[in-house]
């Protein structure tokens, strides 16, 4: 969380901050904790957002704040480290940062944040990727091809 907020420092920019977190300190002003939200909460924070950044420094196995972002529309800004570049294409659906670099990060929230423009087009694309990704219907589509697959298949028998 520190990269954030010292990046969104060096950007000059407010930072509003959704969650749990035991770091609402009071030192840094252009800080907005809003603290946990309920689902209609979270769909108005996301809603009311230019972009969504997820600056983590760990290998995630997939993330659900860029998944949930990029839902509604909103293009996401996140760390080039594990499943997050699956999810994020660099300049297409967001932008990626290498983990922990402050300058990078406030550097992709600075182009984002002033070309509201490429944000809605991120955002529709984003959008539209996970809807093709993540959507019940794609879901069980892909599910429903598996078994197609295994029911089809015939493994190869040795005579004896």
């Amino acid at each position: 969380m520190d990269t954030l907020i010292e990046a969104a420092r060096i950007a000059g920019l407010p930072l509003h901050i959704a969650g749990a977190t035991t770091s609402q300190s009071n030192k840094h002003r252009e800080v907005v904790w809003r603290g946990l939200l309920d689902a209609s909460a979270l769909s108005e924070f996301y809603r009311g957002a230019r972009l969504v950044v997820t600056p983590s420094r760990w290998n995630e196995a997939f993330g659900l704040v860029p998944a949930e972002a990029m839902m509604h529309g909103v293009p996401v800004i996140a760390s080039r480290i594990g499943a997050l570049p699956e999810l994020v294409e660099h300049g297409v659906t967001g932008l990626l940062f290498e983990a922990g670099n402050v300058a990078a990060l406030a550097n992709c929230i600075t182009t984002l944040w002033n070309d509201p423009a490429r944000c809605t087009q991120m955002g529709l694309v984003a959008r539209e990727r996970m809807l093709a990704l993540c959507s019940a219907s794609s879901y069980c589509d892909r599910v429903l091809a598996v078994y197609e697959r295994a029911a089809a298949y015939r493994p190869f028998r040795q005579s004896m």
